[in-house]
């Protein structure tokens, strides 16, 4: 008995072997275990991070106290919901879920609980961005009325799924700017959004034929439109928040 939280890991791909392994450096958790059905995964973990491998989530989920789920996103409500339901605390990697529905039926069991649960929204503890909020609160350059952020980033061949919106729940904004929208609200401190316009653009090109699609939704409207042999494989959306009194906030990110 260590007197540690004792913490499991659902998930060892890419951010999951950073997550178990900073939790290992830290020295203040119990790294029980981890589960994933991917062998290749398991084995990484298994000889070069020196973790238990547990054969089922329920077994792990069981055994702890704490969760962290770093699975792809098409298993995080399941897994949140029987662990909550299981009272255990509960640590989930960005996006919470693949959609609306989801996030609000997650947030719904914790709120009948007494277990914590928290988002990887990790760019709010970033010394940079938490110096910059210091400065925008002490109001050191004055009354910002506009801010824009991006993140352009080569899409991963390791995490297919991504672009799958079945199991992902959506394209580069889910997984992207849903990261850069919520640090650039964070850092004003949540002003009321009165109006919402974004813009998608995505075609995929393959062996068998290319097609691109072009959705637009301003004010809730929302249109489409399809074309055939685009020139390359692109996903790319931007959307703008215009925010409290005399504040706009703007975020554009792309994925190729």
């Amino acid at each position: 008995m260590t007197g540690k939280i004792k913490i499991g890991v659902i998930g060892q791909g890419h951010l999951g072997k950073i997550h178990s392994k900073l939790i290992k450096e830290s020295g203040l958790f119990e790294h029980i275990g981890f589960y994933d059905p991917n062998d290749e995964n398991a084995a990484f973990a298994e000889n070069n991070l020196n973790l238990k491998r547990f054969e089922n989530a329920e077994e792990l989920i069981s055994s702890a106290d704490c969760l962290d789920i770093v699975c792809p996103t098409l298993y995080h409500f399941d897994y949140a919901e029987k662990s909550i339901k299981r009272s255990k605390h509960v640590f989930i990697e960005k996006p919470i879920a693949r959609s609306y529905s989801e996030a609000q039926a997650i947030a719904d069991v914790v709120s009948s609980s007494k277990r914590k649960l928290m988002v990887g929204m990790n760019n709010r503890f970033r010394p940079d961005m938490m110096l910059l909020k210091s400065i925008i609160e002490n109001g050191e350059i004055g009354n910002v009325f506009y801010a824009k952020s991006g993140w352009i980033k080569k899409l991963a061949k390791d995490n297919p799924w991504i672009t799958q919106s079945e199991k992902s729940g959506g394209g580069v904004f889910l997984d992207l700017g849903l990261t850069v929208l919520d640090t650039l609200l964070w850092t004003f401190n949540f002003p009321p959004i009165r109006r919402l316009n974004a813009v998608t653009y995505n075609h995929t090109t393959n062996n068998n034929g290319q097609t691109a699609t072009t959705t637009t939704t301003t004010d809730h409207c929302t249109t489409a439109t399809t074309t055939a042999d685009p020139p390359c494989c692109q996903t790319t959306t931007a959307a703008s928040v215009a925010t409290g009194k005399d504040a706009t906030a703007a975020t554009t990110t792309t994925a190729e």
